[in-house]
């Protein structure tokens, strides 16, 4: 019974660091800049379920550990996904009709990406437009194109990444590529991206949806924005 519960508790651990690893790589402004989308729930959550996507084509190549894995990360997913919608000051009797039409969407976006693997390039390119953008004018499927090539490129680096450091959460992500996007988001500096980085310091939300910063680090949690000499506290001197 112990040794169950021991491996229970590793599998939640893992699940746990391959999700933050897709937080915290997303949590980035310059990849809202590059795609054209503001800093919104919606946007966050389509680039992190893009994310989530791809290690869950990843995980598919593991067998049945991989499949817990899988079922583990969207569990980890929807958690934070409860928090961020609390972050939004929905009222808490909505809160789980809120995560079911938040689920649906991205359990069609996951459907649509499936499809375009199959369906060639510019279905593929369609799926991001859609899904992923919200935008299929002529420079959002332009921007999209550059996504979609980049997101294939990215499963084929993770099919060669070995299984145990992506069950440990350490996924070489590579960086979003150029897009010379001619969509500027006005909000990109004003708002808070869940998971981003400040210095030696990360945003993250508690349980009721309150933002707080924790230090990488020390661990140490703080409720306001780190500034100034406070942003590098913690850091190891050169």
């Amino acid at each position: 019974m112990l040794g169950f519960l021991n491996e229970d508790d590793r599998l939640f651990r893992h699940s746990s660091a391959v999700f933050q690893s897709c937080m915290n790589h997303t949590a980035q402004p310059d990849y809202y800049r590059a795609l054209g989308l503001p800093q919104s729930f919606r946007a966050q959550q389509a680039i992190l379920m893009a994310h989530v996507w791809l290690v869950h084509r990843r995980l598919a190549l593991e067998g049945e550990k991989g499949k817990i894995m899988q079922e583990l990360v969207f569990d980890r997913l929807w958690e934070e996904t409860v928090v961020r919608i609390r972050y939004l000051n929905i009222s808490e009797l909505t809160v789980n009709k809120y995560l079911a039409q938040v689920q649906q969407i991205c359990f069609n976006a996951c459907i649509a990406y499936d499809k375009g693997l199959k369906e060639g390039p510019r279905y593929f390119q369609t799926a991001v437009a859609q899904h992923l953008l919200e935008n299929e004018s002529t420079e959002g499927l332009r921007i999209a194109s550059i996504m979609a090539e980049h997101m294939k490129r990215e499963l084929k680096n993770l099919e060669k990444v070995d299984a145990k450091y992506i069950m440990l959460g350490t996924i070489p992500w590579t960086p979003l590529p150029e897009t010379h996007a001619k969509i500027r988001p006005t909000d990109v500096d004003d708002v808070v991206l869940i998971g981003q980085r400040f210095g030696n310091w990360r945003s993250a939300l508690d349980n009721r949806g309150k933002l707080y910063f924790w230090n990488i680090t020390t661990r140490y949690s703080i409720w306001d924005r780190p500034t100034g000499d406070k942003l590098h506290e913690g850091e190891m001197s050169k």
